[in-house]
């Protein structure tokens, strides 16, 4: 199983970061898939120290790990205060997931997040997960393309960056249930060149009108949110 590619890069991760890994959670299209037809991996690393390594991955004996991380307190803030928040990763991957590994520093992270679940029929949920990530995203494009102000453009390209990473992984996940596909290698691309592509402008609206196309959720000419 995928076991040995992720504690191969566990191991990589904590001597090349120097930090404390607590426990290591599986979510995403490997939990629903047969080895054979596992092509990436999705893990959350949850981390002693208040650190933060988000939306990256890793090539592990051919396959792809994309990973996020977050401290076991950071966490636990956000799912306490999920209501008020947009940050739906940590509600999606502590809910659903799979615990690899240090189960005895996730087991209160799971049951905060599978109450908030337990709140919510099964499409109410994934709609509202959706729609409150789909919100974080457009608004901070809106604030992006509308701000001169480097310091301001920044902060709302990491929240691109981040937001369109949580938003993907939730949709492609509830397709991957469902028996569906979605072309998470034309998402990775795009998500890529906000990072190296200088044009940053027109690499976010091309990864933008990309999830509208997939995922069904519209942009008017505004930007702002519609929802079909």
């Amino acid at each position: 199983m995928y076991e040995t590619e992720i504690n191969n890069f566990i191991d990589l991760f904590k001597s090349s970061h120097q930090v404390t890994v607590l426990s290591v959670v599986v979510f995403g299209s490997a939990l629903y898939k047969n080895e054979d037809q596992i092509e990436d991996i999705d893990i959350f690393i949850v981390l002693a120290e208040d650190k933060v390594f988000r939306g990256n991955y890793y090539f592990e004996n051919g396959r792809r790990i994309d990973y996020f991380t977050g401290s076991s307190s950071l966490i636990e803030a956000q799912l306490n205060s999920s209501k008020n928040t947009t940050e739906t990763l940590p509600i999606f991957v502590f809910g659903e997931g799979k615990i690899l590994f240090g189960a005895e520093h996730s087991s209160h992270l799971v049951e905060l997040a599978k109450n908030y679940l337990n709140n919510f029929t099964e499409y109410d949920n994934k709609e509202t997960l959706l729609k409150a990530t789909w919100y974080s995203l457009t608004d901070a494009y809106d604030d992006y393309i509308k701000t001169n102000d480097l310091v301001a453009k920044n902060l709302a390209l990491a929240i691109i960056i981040n937001s369109s990473m949580e938003f993907y992984c939730i949709y492609h996940n509830e397709l991957m249930k469902k028996g569906g596909t979605s072309d998470r290698g034309e998402f990775y691309n795009l998500h890529s060149a906000l990072h190296s592509n200088e044009d940053k402008d027109t690499a976010a609206k091309n990864l933008l009108n990309f999830l509208s196309q997939q995922t069904g959720y519209e942009i008017n000419k505004d930007w702002e949110v519609q929802y079909r």
